[in-house]
């Protein structure tokens, strides 16, 4: 894992290295409407209330960070694609992969005085080539998520999975009318 300069307890994820990621047509409207609809539900998360269910204090006067973009592994999403996840990530899947726990994430966040964290599926994600495969995939993952969430409600949000590889195909469209 490869560090950010100015960041101090995190290193980036491969999807969020920009170096690792291919350009993207983006226009500058939708990234920063994309932008401000992250920061409407991280402010809605910190309005809703207390967020720590944890047994740890915290710091007097230090307010609890949100991650927005939080890394989960399911296990079956481990165990059904192990091959095709170490294939793309050099024939070797991390060990930190290996070892996560929904507990285990917790304790980090804990440690790193997070109180929320918004989950995200780690890549490489669920497209593998086969649609059908990707959707079963993404529900099963959105389900997955959606019950961490609802196991520790102040602590973990969940984002959907999309499976499609482009906008159009999310949408049900082959192309704009």
């Amino acid at each position: 894992m490869r560090t950010h300069p100015g960041r101090r307890f995190f290193g980036s994820c491969l999807c969020c290295d920009y170096r690792a990621i291919a350009p993207v047509n983006a226009g500058r409207r939708r990234v920063l409407s994309g932008l401000a609809a992250t920061g409407i539900g991280a402010s809605a998360a910190i309005i809703a209330g207390p967020r720590s269910t944890s047994a740890q204090p915290r710091a007097m006067g230090k307010p609890a960070l949100i991650d927005i973009h939080h890394h989960i592994v399911p296990p079956f999403y481990l165990a059904e694609n192990r091959e095709r996840i170490a294939g793309s990530r050099g024939g070797q899947i991390s060990p930190a992969w290996l070892e996560w726990t929904p507990a285990q994430a917790l304790d980090a966040m804990d440690r790193h005085n997070v109180g929320t964290a918004v989950l995200s599926l780690s890549t490489p994600g669920v497209w593998f080539g086969d649609v059908e495969a990707a959707r079963r995939t993404a529900r099963h993952c959105n389900d997955y998520a959606a019950e961490l969430s609802r196991s520790h409600p102040h602590r973990l949000a969940c984002s959907r999975l999309c499976p499609c590889r482009t906008q159009m195909a999310a949408c049900g469209r082959s192309s704009m009318p």
